[in-house]
């Protein structure tokens, strides 16, 4: 059955029911409406689409819930904000940082398609059919003469729902805690050599709670020991016997970070970007970035390109730091390398060095994914350990920033001739003493992690 009318089309009965063997489609040139005084209920058995191009948004005077029986996923092409009025609680059994980007498929705009309509002719003073209507229906109704008659509806396939999310997946940059049991020193050997992620087997971990032992920015990562004496007894006791073989000289380093040549001006020259990883909150971090750029030199420039050791940017990158964030092709070797274009992977529109210096918001994304990746790097090889505080995790994530994890836990372990470290990968100008420039590091991150203590008055 046809229906055409020229003004509008009204029901009202106390009930109106719809029922189709098939498809209902609708589609509205102006705006759909729909209010229901008590309650509203969309249902779809295999998908449910929501698409505009504009906003879209959710309100409940309530509570809101999102629950699924599958996985949930949540992307975002620009930044993601979460606030909170009252305690932002994340739980898991295992809470990664930083990846892997899995992400979350898009939803699809249903087909459109042309249509005769019918319009009115002054001429002929008669409706003609001579016009296009776009639609997503199947059949539009026209004024006479309609084309319609004697042709049975023919229902077009589904379209819109949900398209394919092109998951990548990048470097883990989860916090994992590291093998306690067998601690080894790092090999003076190994300075430039890249680890591998050492995940603790369910065997050794099957008395601890994995959803306590990792987590982010609420600092958990720091009461590794506690949480272990509690729920692994036996792998304290292997940790206690075992830590002693490790010589330490953090501590002597860090007597004496000299707080007065860490000025505030120095820390409020930088953004919180609201990045948190493990023990440290984004104000944590905050004051890291700003404890990186004094070491580095670059004034908060991110035009820097440091003279002698040719490490680029704000925040002093190096080549095997870009390298491991794809901005970088895996042939490049040196720092100087980075002012040729064909090294360059075009990643984020860094086709080349300047478009990397021009471009300060995507310095900063990369801090985040150098100091994520050095913060797991320092747990694998001991160098942040499960009892250390921020200061001592700041302290070691600066050392790390302007040279490698590798060299920075060497440090920690008492090393004094650091070799094979080829020059021109690291900020650190080859022919200096690069144990004494990792303390110097490790001092001013200490430095850092105090002056924000002090402002929080504790």
């Amino acid at each position: 059955m046809d229906v055409y009318a020229q003004d509008s089309v009204n029901f009202r009965s106390k009930n109106i029911n719809f029922h189709a063997d098939e498809n209902i489609k609708m589609h509205a040139k102006g705006f759909t409406q729909i209010v229901a005084d008590q309650q509203l209920h969309l249902q779809g058995t295999q998908e449910t689409v929501i698409v505009t191009d504009g906003e879209a948004g959710i309100k409940a005077k309530k509570n809101l819930h999102l629950y699924s029986e599958s996985e949930l996923f949540s992307t975002s092409t620009g930044a993601s904000y979460y606030n909170a009025g009252g305690n932002i609680s994340v739980a898991g059994s295992m809470v990664l940082l930083q990846g892997p980007k899995t992400q979350a498929k898009q939803a699809k705009k249903v087909n459109e398609s042309q249509k005769t309509d019918t319009v009115y002719s002054a001429d002929s003073e008669k409706f003609v059919a001579d016009q296009e209507i776009t639609t997503t229906v199947d059949r539009v109704v026209t004024h006479e003469p309609f084309l319609g008659h004697s042709n049975a509806n023919i229902t077009s396939s589904y379209t819109g729902g949900l398209g394919g999310a092109n998951g990548q997946t990048s470097s883990n940059y989860g916090i994992v805690p590291a093998e306690v049991t067998q601690p080894t020193t790092v090999s003076e050997t190994v300075a430039v050599a890249e680890p591998s992620t050492t995940i603790p087997s369910q065997t050794q971990l099957q008395s601890a709670d994995i959803n306590k032992l990792v987590k982010d920015s609420s600092g958990k990562i720091t009461g590794l020991a506690d949480q272990i004496s509690a729920n692994a007894p036996q792998l304290t006791a292997q940790l206690t016997t075992a830590l002693p073989q490790l010589q330490d000289e953090l501590s002597s380093v860090l007597q004496t970070p000299n707080i007065n040549k860490f000025p505030v001006t120095d820390l409020v020259a930088q953004a919180n970007t609201g990045f948190s990883v493990g023990a440290l909150d984004s104000f944590d971090v905050q004051g890291l970035n700003a404890a990186v750029v004094k070491q580095v030199g670059s004034g908060n420039n991110p035009a820097f390109v440091d003279s002698v050791t040719k490490s680029v940017g704000k925040f002093g990158f190096n080549v095997d730091q870009l390298k491991a964030q794809g901005f970088v092709r895996p042939e490049a070797v040196f720092n100087d390398q980075l002012a040729d274009s064909s090294v360059w992977t075009g990643k984020a529109g860094a086709s080349s060095l300047n478009k990397l210096l021009s471009n300060a918001p995507l310095q900063e994304s990369i801090q985040q994914g150098v100091v994520a990746a050095d913060y797991q790097k320092l747990v694998n090889l001991g160098g942040i350990k499960a009892t250390d505080g921020k200061k001592e995790v700041m302290s070691m994530l600066t050392a790390s920033n302007v040279s490698t994890p590798e060299i920075t836990a060497q440090v920690r372990q008492g090393f004094q001739n650091i070799e094979s470290v080829l020059p021109n990968t690291t900020n650190i100008p080859s022919g200096q003493d690069i144990a004494s420039k990792v303390k110097q590091s490790m001092q001013t991150g200490a430095a850092a992690s105090e002056r924000i203590q002090k402002i929080r008055g504790n």
